[in-house]
């Protein structure tokens, strides 16, 4: 399947919340501790160094996402082995949810993306739920972004997407990402979901 380097936009963007109103990797530091980051999306026109969510890649070696309603890791990488190669992605049919591991971001690690295999549908939808928690307060942020699954048929990018903020007084925060494909049947792809620990600069 070839991939697109238009970037996928999110058709809709709304914030709920809850409680609070392949170059060579290097390590950066921040106050989570020490990630491996890349300039994975240059193809996009983006230079910022992103870091692998919890998972992100879906190889066997990752941490396990919580897959349900038919979502499976199948055997298929995206087109441009952005962080590295790769033989595994996430199948999302209709009604299918996946949600990441819980990981640990710090100020200005507010951006993420993925790459998101479009089905071409017209009607389908991917919704995307990015939760932030407080740990010490247990207050959470809620930001939702929708996808339309009817623009093409392929592998593109996301733009950068907004992480919610509900930072504990260390500046940490722990993020739930949950991807649900939902409308008419059909079956998005996911891989690659990143964050970029720098703020896009």
């Amino acid at each position: 399947m070839r991939g697109r380097i238009a970037a996928l936009a999110a058709v809709l963007a709304c914030v709920s919340t809850a409680g609070l109103v392949a170059p060579a990797a290097h390590a950066g530091k921040a106050n989570c501790g020490s990630k491996t980051t890349t300039a994975a999306f240059t193809l996009w026109g983006d230079s910022a160094q992103y870091f692998l969510v919890s998972g992100g890649s879906f190889e066997p070696k990752d941490a396990a996402w919580t897959l349900k309603g038919g979502a499976k890791i199948v055997a298929g990488n995206e087109p441009w082995n952005l962080f590295g190669s790769g033989s595994w992605s996430l199948s999302l049919p209709s009604g299918a949810t996946a949600t990441s591991p819980e990981f640990c971001v710090s100020t200005g690690e507010d951006i993420f993306r993925m790459l998101v295999n479009v089905p071409g549908v017209q009607g389908s939808l991917l919704r995307v739920d990015v939760t932030a928690t407080n740990k010490a307060s247990g207050l959470t942020n809620t930001g939702t972004l929708w996808f339309d699954g009817g623009v093409f048929h392929a592998w593109a990018a996301t733009v950068p997407l907004p992480v919610p903020t509900a930072y504990d007084p260390n500046n940490h925060e722990t993020v739930v990402i949950k991807i649900s494909s939902l409308g008419a049947p059909a079956t998005f792809g996911i891989d690659e979901v990143a964050v970029d620990p720098y703020k896009n600069g």
